[in-house]
């Protein structure tokens, strides 16, 4: 993976959270982490399936 250095540097910069959710920042917040929470869960998972398969 690339370091923080090679990616733009907008990266890891959130837009307001006004502009993710109309409901409020606290909700946008909570939606975004529970989608980062499920696409890493999902990477964890298919790594782990990917080693017990290779092994």
């Amino acid at each position: 993976m690339p370091t923080a250095d090679a990616m733009p540097p907008n990266t890891f910069v959130p837009a307001p959270p006004e502009v993710h959710s109309p409901l409020g920042p606290r909700i946008g917040r909570g939606i975004a982490f529970t989608a980062l929470a499920f696409v890493g869960l999902i990477l964890v998972a298919a790594f782990v399936g990917g080693i017990l398969s290779a092994a």
